[in-house]
């Protein structure tokens, strides 16, 4: 498995960060996978609920979801879909993304698999 470092999506990212960044609706972002690991988004929600005020928007702001337009525009995120349950699940409804490609043209089978 590649590292982050490697990670042709997290390159992408970091070289897109600020360019196309954008706060979106937790709630209108569909997660890479219909399945998410229990266990990985309850110590995400104790960490979150463990900050409050600054310290919380700091976190938040420095972990944007990194997304990609599909079919009729709607966006995938296509890692940190754990932090954005979390964040949903303790009452934060919105968060900073980042678009890090263009792939409207894809069908919605060739994103999510």
């Amino acid at each position: 498995m590649l590292g982050a470092r490697y990670n042709p999506w997290v390159v992408a990212a970091r070289r897109a960060r600020g360019r196309n960044t954008r706060t979106v609706a937790i709630r209108s972002v569909r997660p890479p996978q219909m399945t998410h690991g229990l266990g990985e988004i309850i110590r995400k929600i104790r960490f979150y609920q463990s900050l409050s005020g600054h310290e919380l928007e700091m976190a938040i702001a420095e972990t944007p979801l990194p997304v990609v337009p599909g079919p009729t525009g709607a966006l995938f995120a296509i890692d940190r879909h754990h932090v954005a349950a979390a964040l949903w699940r303790t009452g934060i409804k919105s968060m900073p993304a980042l678009q890090v490609a263009e792939l409207s043209w894809l069908s919605h089978h060739a994103i999510s698999g």
